[in-house]
């Protein structure tokens, strides 16, 4: 009846996805891209089907054309930063996040997938390039003061510098007030204590986010150290046998983060 309206062809596509049509679906958002090139959310819907069925390189290619006609619209280029994400292309994630941080300041879901990129690969040099980091790390806490993840962040990086720890574990203890079930909280909090030869609280901390996941490798390999460090010798050789136990479910950790991470697109939607 009216094949021209774009928008009943990209409900369509929803309907197809929550069936598990995946071909329907592409076709459906296909159609509508075509019908309203200009409508952002057709463009978006494509590129998250492509994401959803771990396509990365179409839905690269779907963002990419997308931002080529739309250059300002947010969620093509956070659509755009995940297909990168999920390919271990860190540099060119970290270079969409900042355009779109420069478009919208305050678009909390692009500082999120800045932080994700981060706890993965924290040691590129593009985190080290001049102060827009840290930057953007005080804005993200200034936007969300009460979610745990822009203080965790924000002393992740703090610790990369050298010296005493102690801001840095002043900011993982207010995210664990937030969050005491934050493991990797409680686990870079150890490690803050140990930096400060205080072993036994190291401990704590370290048993703590082995509680909450135990199958923690890093969390029992620095368990095992402060063990050591201690004067435990039987603890630390029980830890170290636990962290060569666990240490293949690091891989399992990785794409449990990605699925959170292809989660949280979805409500970009």
């Amino acid at each position: 009846m009216w094949p021209e309206r774009a928008d009943l062809h990209s409900q369509l596509g929803d309907v197809y996805e929550k069936q598990g049509r995946y071909k329907e679906a592409v076709e459906a958002y296909q159609t509508a891209v075509r019908r309203d090139p200009d409508n952002d959310a057709y463009w978006f819907s494509l590129g998250h089907e492509f994401l959803q069925h771990h396509n990365f390189e179409l839905a690269e290619r779907i963002f990419s054309d997308g931002l080529k006609r739309l250059p300002r619209a947010l969620r093509l280029h956070l659509g755009l930063a995940v297909a990168y994400f999920s390919r271990a292309q860190y540099a060119e994630a970290v270079a969409t996040l900042r355009k779109a941080i420069a478009l919208e300041p305050r678009a909390e879901s692009a500082y999120f997938f800045l932080g994700q990129a981060f706890v993965l690969a924290g040691d590129h040099p593009l985190f080290s390039e001049g102060d827009w980091f840290e930057q953007s790390l005080q804005a993200y806490l200034q936007l969300k003061p009460r979610d745990p993840f822009p203080y965790y962040l924000n002393a992740l990086n703090l610790s990369r510098a050298p010296g005493p720890r102690n801001k840095s574990a002043s900011l993982l203890e207010q995210a664990l007030r937030l969050d005491p079930r934050f493991a990797e909280a409680w686990y870079e909090l150890g490690k803050c204590h140990s930096g400060e030869q205080r072993f036994q609280d190291a401990i704590r901390c370290y048993r703590k986010a082995i509680d909450l996941r135990p199958g923690y490798s890093e969390a029992w390999y620095r368990l095992s150290q402060a063990y050591a460090k201690a004067g435990q010798t039987a603890q630390a050789r029980q830890a170290a046998e636990w962290s060569a136990k666990y240490r293949k479910e690091q891989e399992a950790e990785a794409a449990r983060r990605q699925k959170e991470i292809l989660r949280f697109v979805y409500t970009l939607k």
